[in-house]
This record gives structure tokens, C-alpha cells and sequence, in this order.
């Protein structure tokens, strides 16, 4: 299972992350948070990986690969015990 929800307040913009980040899931979460952060109107992305249950070696390359871009979204907070 995997599942991705979008928890909006007026300071942040939460991506909260869940289930197993495996192909084919990994381009999904790709596409979510270079949309997700196309609509942030001044507010901050927080990316929420603490419900991952499992991350295989290319959903870990897409987290780092979205780390190392860094100023492309205002701000990207991380939030994992899995990582």
C-alpha cells in the first residue's frame, strides 16, 4: 500500500507519506511534490515520511535526489524515523 495526503494550514503545506515507497510509487510521490510545490503561495513544504513503512533503493535515491535540489521549494522540511 501506498498513499500520499496533502494537509494544508496557512503557514505549511504537509505531504504525509504512507505505506511502502517502491516502484511504481516513486514516480508518483516525484510528481506530487514538484506539483505540490508549484501551489505554495509563500507557505512552507513540510514532507512527512514518518508512516513509511518500507523504502526501496529508488524511492531512497528520490528522496535524496529532491534533498540536494533544495531551493526549488521555499522551504522543504523532512520528518522520517524510516530514512
Amino acid at each position: 500500500m501506498f498513499k500520499i495526503s496533502i494537509a494544508d494550514t496557512p503557514s505549511q503545506r504537509t505531504l504525509i507519506v504512507e505505506g511502502t515507497l517502491v516502484e511504481p510509487w516513486v514516480p508518483e510521490l516525484r510528481t506530487t511534490w514538484r506539483n505540490a510545490g508549484q501551489e505554495l503561495g509563500g507557505r512552507k513544504l513540510v514532507i512527512d515520511l514518518s508512516n513509511l513503512t518500507a523504502i526501496s533503493h529508488e524511492g531512497k535515491d528520490a528522496i535524496f535526489d529532491r534533498m540536494k535540489k533544495g531551493p526549488s521549494f521555499p522551504t522543504v522540511v523532512y520528518s522520517s524515523s524510516t530514512c
